[in-house]
């Protein structure tokens, strides 16, 4: 991670927290000033799906994609967004539930660690490598040629797997090499730690108005450390994004619920209309809150069916003209193996889809304990007499679930598997299991509510301010911690996983070439099928690009003779270390 790299960080979180305030102040008026710092988190998501989307539009109908493309967008939104605030005046401020004396220390706690946990992510990601196929493959290579051509070029598209995929993730890594100067890969990831870090201030923002800060922080905490938030955050494809996105839009669901005003309803559905644009399951996950909306609001009522509508229609109404777009230029398309008139021919299926659906909800090493928190939330909700919230979670939670047996049914050349690199079973889920988490403070706070507790003593001045000191130097100690151990960062050069072999090494490969993108490594290794050297074949290299080798040569005096005849067909191949 260079200093550029962070100032282009920097710059790209700047303009899209700038435009989402914008529309923040739209939503809820404007705010306090000693709230504006709680506002940055949610405001900075905010931002991103809304300008990110309106940018994609803008392009499909297109507008050049630019740097100041991307400042006047973010201008006008702040612009609009400060004149509709004051329209609707001060906005009110809501004390959230309190801890008590010791809830209070503990929900420090709790913050200090997630704390730590935020920043040992971004240690990972400043020295992260572009590991994950789908990310080498197609997400980050579509992003560099919107960052090259200024538009979707239809023939880099076609030269993609996957070239029908959602484009709001390659738009979004775009506009960070746009306000970077340059494909950056390293400082992408840490645009993705950025979206981890907003999420999860966000989270807090929604959540510490209407629940304890112990359940909050502790809930947060358990999403942090999950397995699969561990493999899918720094990876520069749209699997956690999506459950960010997707998350966010069920709590402001939630809080629609709750208080049915207009300005809850519009950011649920700047969430949700989203998803469309960030993976093909955005369609599946916004019928899913379509459905449990109108169950948890009662069928026999017309706004119900109003409202659920709104969610179901309208991700499909913004996807439209991407749809447009690769149909007309005949790309290959993201439905389906099998129709629906088909799908009893392949009724075998089902069982095993279902059964591999459930283990993997309920699979520890995916969402540690998230399914049995949020099915107790939810129950003890009900008992303890409401309905609505606890409707609407157990019904998102059953329907994602038949969606994915759908998923696994429907979609024929998906082994049943957990294997991730065969099946993407094990990303899916957090689609359920991330909105499911974030719901279950709330739902706890109601049984808490039922039950008439109340927090005991509240903290004392001089205790807050103890408490607030103690988390400043738990979250300072981490990072000073780490470079008095180990010292001021080393940044890994190409020779860290590309050293020459000795020369009378006796495990050894042969490389041809190390490319950056994977089309360009499969090029290469295709101009040497013409020549002759059918062997070939493209690996990652260990330092997040390829390698195209020949792992069929074992011997020096082999290798000796093959770099000979490659040399005189214009490529000079080394030996590396293995």
């Amino acid at each position: 991670m260079s200093a550029a790299g962070l100032l282009g960080l920097a710059a790209f979180v700047a303009v899209f927290t700038t435009a989402g305030l914008g529309v923040l102040v739209a939503l809820e008026g404007t705010p306090h000033l000693r709230s504006v710092v709680l506002d940055l988190g949610l405001a900075y998501l905010l931002g991103v799906v809304s300008l990110g989307s309106v940018l994609t539009l803008a392009v499909l109908a297109g507008v050049p994609f630019s740097a100041t493309t991307m400042l006047v967008g973010a201008a006008v939104f702040a612009l609009g967004g400060v004149l509709v605030g004051r329209a609707r005046g001060r906005r009110e401020e809501i004390e959230g539930p309190r801890a008590g004396r010791y809830g209070y220390l503990v929900a420090a706690g709790l913050l200090a660690l997630v704390l730590v946990v935020v920043e040992a992510y971004f240690r990972a990601g400043r020295l992260h490598g572009l590991f994950g196929f789908d990310a080498g493959a197609f997400w980050t290579p579509k992003a560099a040629a919107l960052h090259a051509a200024g538009e979707f070029d239809e023939a880099h598209f076609a030269s993609f797997p996957a070239p029908s995929y959602p484009p709001l993730v390659p738009m979004l890594q775009a506009a960070f090499f746009e306000l970077r100067g340059e494909v950056d890969l390293v400082g992408l990831h840490l645009v993705y730690w950025s979206w981890l870090a907003g999420f999860v201030a966000a989270s807090a923002r929604l959540l510490l108005r209407v629940a304890n800060p112990v359940l909050v922080w502790g809930m947060l905490l358990l999403l942090l450390v999950a397995g699969q938030a561990k493999k899918d955050a720094l990876t520069p494809q749209a699997d956690l994004f999506q459950d960010v996105v997707l998350g966010l839009g069920v709590l402001f669901v939630a809080r629609w619920l709750a208080d049915r005003r207009t300005s809850s309803l519009v950011g649920a559905l700047l969430f949700v209309s989203a998803l469309a644009l960030v993976k093909r399951e955005g369609y599946l996950f916004a019928a899913c809150v379509a459905g449990a909306v109108l169950l948890a609001c009662g069928l026999r009522t017309r706004s119900s069916w109003g409202h659920a509508a709104l969610f179901a229609l309208l991700p499909v109404a913004v996807a439209l003209p991407w749809r447009v777009w690769f149909t007309r230029r005949s790309l290959v398309g993201d439905g389906p193996d099998v129709g629906v008139l088909d799908l009893a021919d392949h009724a075998d299926r089902v069982a095993p889809a279902t059964w591999l659906v459930l283990r993997t909800l309920a699979d520890v090493d995916v969402w540690p304990a998230v399914l049995v928190v949020a099915l107790a939330a939810a129950v003890g909700a009900l008992l303890a007499g409401e309905r609505t919230l606890p409707v609407f979670t157990l019904s998102l939670l059953g329907l994602t679930a038949v969606g994915y047996v759908w998923t696994m049914w429907a979609f024929t050349s998906l082994p049943i598997t957990q294997d991730n690199s065969q099946n993407p079973i094990t990303r899916l889920v957090g689609g359920a299991l991330v909105p499911a988490a974030l719901l279950s403070p709330i739902l706890l706070q109601r049984v808490l509510d039922a039950t008439g507790w109340e927090a005991p003593r509240a903290p004392t001045h001089r205790l807050r301010v103890a408490a607030v000191a103690a988390v400043a130097a738990v979250a300072v100690a981490y990072p000073v911690g780490v470079l008095a151990l180990e010292g001021a960062p080393r940044f890994p050069s190409r020779a860290d996983c590309a050293a020459l072999a000795a020369p009378d090494a006796t495990e050894f490969v042969l490389v041809y070439d190390h490319r950056s993108w994977l089309p360009t490594a499969r090029a290469v290794r295709d101009r040497l099928a013409e020549v002759g050297f059918a062997d070939a074949e493209v690996r990652a290299d260990g330092c997040g690009g390829w390698e195209v080798v020949n792992p069929g040569v074992q011997t020096l005096e082999q290798a000796r003779g093959h770099i000979e005849d490659a040399r005189r067909v214009g490529f000079e191949p080394r030996l590396e270390e293995r």
